[in-house]
C-alpha cells in the first residue's frame, strides 16, 4: 500500500489573513442525492467534524436532494441549497460567497468541475481537493492541498500540487466510525446479523437481489437493507425480508451507519465509501461495484484481502452471487482474515491526520494566525 505526504510546489497565501476571522471558517462545497449518492457528502461530514474538533466553524454548500440536506443539517452544520452542480457554477460567485460566509479554507469534493474551476477556487482561498481519478489538466492542481482517499494511487500523480495526501494514513471518517472502531482486532464470529447497503437510490435494484439471495442461502441471520428516500422498492424489498431471520427490515435513511456496521458480522455493499468503513471497524465485506469507476479500487480492496470482490453488477450473475455468499458464510477463517487486514489497514484517526496535515501546510504558507 501507498502512504503519501508530498510536497510539490509553492503556495500563494495573497489576501488570506487579510479577512481571516478569529474562528477560522471552513466551508464544504459537494452534493448528494438518489442520483449521485451520499459519498460526496459523506467524505465532506467527516472532514467536517475533524475539523470542528480542531476549532473550525464548518459550513455546507451544494445541491442536496432526497434527504441529503438533512444528514448535513443533523450532523450540526449549516447548508446552503445551491441549483447548479459544484464545479459547474460560476466559480467567481462561489468565491463571493465564501468570502460572504467568513470561509477561511474550502473543502471541495465533486466530479462536475469545469476546466478552469480549480483555479479560480485556489487563488482565493487554500483548497483541500477531494479528488479520486486525477482528471483534471495538471496545472489545476498547482495551488490545491489533494486528498486522494485510495489504497495506492496508481497510475494518478499530481505533480504540481502544493501538498498530496493519499493512502490509509489519509482516509476520512465520521466521528462515529472514529468513535466505534474497537480497539483490538475483531474476531470472526457466526453470521447472525448482515448489513445490506448498496446506495441511496440503487436505480438497478441490486439490493433486492442481494436480499433474494440472501434469504436462499441463508434465512435465520438477521437482514438489516439499507436504501435512501428515493428507493422506490420499499415494499417489495420488506416481504423479500420476511423470508429471512428475525429482526430483518428496510431501513431508510440512515443517520448513522455505523451504529449499524459496529453490530454486524458481514457487510455487503457497494464499491465507494462503505468498503472503506467495514474495512476500517473490522468487518467482513463482500463489495459489488455498481458502476465502472468502482471496479479498479475494488479490486485493489479484493487484493490486499481488505473485501472479496464479486465485480461489476451488470456481470454479476446470481449463482454466482449466492456462490460467494455461501463462501463468506461457511469460511469462517475468510471472514477472520477480511476482518484482520481491515483492521489494520488502517490507523486510529486518519481524519485527524488530514486536518492537522492541511491546517499545517496553512500555517507554513501564511495562512492561518
Amino acid at each position: 500500500m501507498t502512504v503519501e505526504a508530498t510536497r510539490q510546489s509553492d503556495f500563494s497565501s495573497d489576501g488570506i489573513s487579510a479577512w481571516m476571522p478569529s474562528q477560522a471558517a471552513v466551508i464544504c462545497l459537494c452534493d448528494a442525492g438518489g442520483d449521485i449518492g451520499f459519498g460526496h457528502a459523506s467524505r465532506c461530514l467527516a472532514l467536517a467534524e475533524a475539523f470542528e474538533e480542531k476549532g473550525w466553524k464548518p459550513l455546507f454548500a451544494g445541491c442536496y436532494v432526497d434527504g441529503a440536506e438533512e444528514l448535513v443539517s443533523r450532523a450540526g452544520f449549516a447548508v446552503t441549497l445551491r441549483t447548479l452542480p459544484t464545479g459547474a457554477e460560476d466559480p467567481s460567485e462561489t468565491v463571493a460567497m465564501c468570502k460572504d460566509f467568513g470561509a477561511s479554507a474550502v473543502v471541495l469534493d465533486s466530479y462536475a468541475l469545469q476546466p478552469g474551476y480549480l483555479n479560480v477556487i485556489s487563488a482565493a482561498l487554500p483548497v483541500l481537493l477531494i479528488d479520486d481519478y486525477g482528471a483534471l489538466e495538471a496545472a489545476e492542481y498547482a495551488r490545491a492541498i489533494v486528498l486522494r482517499p485510495a489504497i495506492t494511487l496508481g497510475a494518478v500523480t499530481y505533480p504540481f500540487a502544493r501538498l498530496v495526501l493519499s493512502g490509509p494514513t489519509f482516509t476520512p471518517f465520521r466521528r462515529a466510525f472514529r468513535q466505534s472502531r474497537p480497539a483490538q482486532i475483531p474476531t470472526a464470529r457466526g453470521v447472525c446479523n448482515i448489513v445490506v447497503t448498496l446506495g441511496g437510490g440503487d436505480p438497478r435494484n441490486v439490493t433486492q437481489r442481494v436480499v433474494e439471495a440472501l434469504a436462499k442461502v441463508v434465512p435465520e441471520a438477521a437482514v438489516l437493507a439499507v436504501v435512501g428516500r428515493s428507493y422506490p422498492w420499499c415494499e417489495r424489498l420488506a416481504e423479500i425480508l420476511g423470508q429471512c431471520g428475525a429482526g430483518s427490515k428496510v431501513l431508510i435513511q440512515v443517520p448513522r451507519i455505523a451504529d449499524l456496521l459496529t453490530t454486524a458480522d458481514l457487510c455487503i455493499c457497494g464499491g465507494g465509501m462503505t468498503k472503506y468503513e467495514a474495512a476500517y471497524l473490522g468487518v467482513p465485506a463482500l463489495v459489488i461495484s455498481l458502476n465502472e469507476s468502482q471496479v479498479e479500487e475494488s479490486r485493489l480492496f479484493d487484493k490486499h484481502g481488505l473485501v472479496l470482490d464479486l465485480g461489476l453488477e451488470m456481470r454479476l450473475a446470481d449463482s454466482d452471487l449466492q456462490q460467494a455468499i455461501e463462501k463468506v458464510i461457511q469460511d469462517v477463517g475468510l471472514r477472520s482474515e477480511l476482518a484482520r487486514r481491515g483492521w489494520l489497514a488502517f490507523p486510529a484517526d486518519p481524519t485527524r491526520s488530514i486536518v492537522e496535515a492541511f491546517t499545517a501546510e496553512l500555517s507554513v504558507a501564511g495562512g492561518l494566525k
